[in-house]
């Protein structure tokens, strides 16, 4: 398992704690399950880049990998996870509704999602750059 540095807790994304905790658990999971780093997408991703506000406050984080990634986490996504209640899959993305208010939202690559170019937020989150679209 890759070593796992704990960047969301480290910058406190959430004001839950926990949280903070179970993003950097799903990031190392999804790391050592398929060897790729998901990039976080969706609203998080926009205060990452500045298209959102630093104070807004998002109801749940998303993540995006590859086609092949997503396809190896369709089978072997454990099905407990601690600080994680319920895992919804879908064709296109794996929901795992946790024991906080948020979700945590795993997407598969799509034709637009691809074109975009990945960051990293302050050194060490990988996130996707929605660049100067609203």
């Amino acid at each position: 398992m890759r070593e796992n540095k704990n960047s969301f807790q480290k910058f406190r994304v959430f004001d839950n704690d926990p949280m903070n905790k179970l993003c950097d658990q799903v990031i190392s999971l999804v790391e050592e399950l398929t060897n790729e780093t998901p990039a976080v997408c969706g609203s998080v991703a926009k205060v990452f880049g500045e298209q959102l506000q630093e104070d807004y406050t998002p109801k749940d984080v998303d993540f995006v990998v590859s086609r092949w990634a997503f396809r190896q986490l369709l089978w072997k996504i454990p099905t407990e996870i601690t600080g994680v209640k319920m895992i919804e899959q879908n064709p296109n993305r794996i929901i795992l509704f946790t024991d906080y208010r948020y979700c945590i939202e795993i997407w598969v690559h799509n034709v637009v999602s691809e074109k975009r170019e990945l960051k990293k937020y302050q050194n060490e989150i990988l996130y996707t750059d929605y660049g100067k679209e609203n």
